[in-house]
This record gives C-alpha cells, structure tokens and sequence, in this order.
C-alpha cells in the first residue's frame, strides 16, 4: 500500500507537469489494405492517404498495419471483414453505411487514345467506343454506353491494342501510363502515335471500413477528424505535401449524395 501510494506521489507531478508517462495499454491495431498510388500510398508507407490516416489515429495510441495488394482483393477483404480500412474506392463499390462520410480526393483518370480521336469532354466522349482498363477498375461504372468495355492485367499489352486499332481508349492513370509509352515509343514498337488525355474522367474517392463494431467506431472518430483537417486546411495541405494537384481537393459532399449524381 505504501509503495503503491509513493509511485502516485511520484506519477501525479509528471502528469501536472505535461511529462508523458507509459502506459501499460497496447496500441490499437488497424489493418488498411489498398492497391499502390503514387502519391497516396506506397509500400514504403508514404502519400496522401496514409498521411491523413496516421493525423487521425496517432502514435502511440494506435498502430497502422498497411497491406499492399490488388484493388480488388482489398476491397475484397473489408467486405469479408478480414482488414478494418480499405484505401481510394468509390461510392458505388461498398455499402454507404461503411463509407467515410466525406470524400477524401477527387479522383482524375487520364486516357491514351489515338492521335485521330474525337474531342473527349465527358463520359459520353466514350460512347461507342471500345475502352480498356486494369483489372479491378470497373471503369465502366464510369461510363455511359461504351461499345466494348474490357480488362487487363498489363499496361503496355493495353497500350499496343490502341496503337493497332484493337481498342479505342486506355484510362488509368498518367503517372502509370507515361512510362510504359514512352519506354515503346523508344522501342519504336507502336503502330500508330498516341496522345494523352488528361483529367478525361474525374469521381470522387472514399475511405471503406468494415462492418464490425470495431470499424464503426473507427469511422465515426476519421470523419469526425476529417471534417476538422478539412476546416483548418490540413487536407489541402498534406495534398500539397504529396506533390498533388489542389484539383483534387473534393467538396464536403455526403456519400449519399454522391451517389444521387
């Protein structure tokens, strides 16, 4: 009893005093799984997502254990409630109740066409045409009445299916595209000459939590959080930070309203 009331004795100053003290408690895991952006997230545990993820569930308190893998497989696993958070989906891919309430990008999709092609202003520049994108994009969510819409695993194959007239489009992203065309047109391999599109589709981009009582909780504290980084300019900021475009700050739109558009 004596050694228990001097330890407090000791403790309470410290406290008073501003002076961290350890806790016993272990941190609270959170396992977030995403695909790879450059930008956003990384293996190496770097970008925009991970940044406003560590802002809201800080160290010591919490621990972040990130998973790299395809996109589809990681939404996959929050909808099997095997990971707590999954990273950059849209509104149409996972229950609305399970959304972060806000966006948290608006997300810009670039495109590889023939130097020919008609002026792209919207979806409906794609409509008859025959468009490809990577596995697990479902870009055709995107679109109106495309003629074809298929999938691959490889960027370049896609990109030799536009130069020889197989396919009409390629849409990803301009980080990814630029290399791969640029390493063929020094291989002089293209049939044809391809022009980039850029900003030829926007939409915007929610965190997905899982369906335990564990990641509601998780959910109501990030929009909570974010909502506040967002009011004091912290999101524009860790955007910037991260080499991105303010264009893609979202507004503060609901999810359900997202998905009313």
């Amino acid at each position: 009893m004596r050694l228990t009331l001097i330890k407090c004795l000791f403790i309470l100053p410290l406290f008073f005093l501003g002076i961290p003290v350890k806790s016993n408690e272990q941190p609270i895991e959170i396992t977030v799984v995403s695909d790879e952006w450059q930008g956003f997230v990384t293996k190496e545990g770097q970008g925009y997502y991970l940044d406003i993820l560590r802002k809201t569930f800080p160290s010591p308190n919490y621990r972040l254990k990130l998973s790299i893998l395809p996109y589809s497989r990681a939404l996959y696993q929050v909808q099997r409630n095997q990971a707590d958070i999954v990273l950059g989906i849209w509104a149409n891919e996972h229950p609305i109740s399970q959304l972060s309430h806000y966006p948290v990008e608006n997300d810009i999709l670039d495109a590889i066409m023939r130097a020919d092609h008609n002026q792209i202003t919207g979806p409906e520049s794609f409509n008859e045409l025959r468009v490809l994108s990577r596995i697990g994009y479902q870009v055709d969510q995107l679109l109106n009445q495309p003629e074809n819409y298929v999938e691959h695993v490889e960027i370049e194959k896609m990109i030799k299916m536009v130069a020889s007239n197989r396919a009409d489009a390629l849409i990803d992203y301009k980080s990814a595209i630029m290399p791969v065309l640029q390493n063929l047109n020094k291989r002089d391999e293209l049939h044809n000459p391809l022009t980039l599109i850029e900003n030829a589709l926007t939409e915007y981009v929610f965190f997905g939590f899982c369906a335990l009582p564990k990641c509601l909780h998780l959910k109501q504290k990030f929009d909570k959080a974010y909502l506040h980084f967002y009011q004091t300019g912290d999101i524009e900021k860790a955007l910037l930070a991260n080499q991105q475009e303010l264009s893609a700050l979202p507004p503060l739109i609901p999810a359900s309203e997202v998905l009313q558009q």
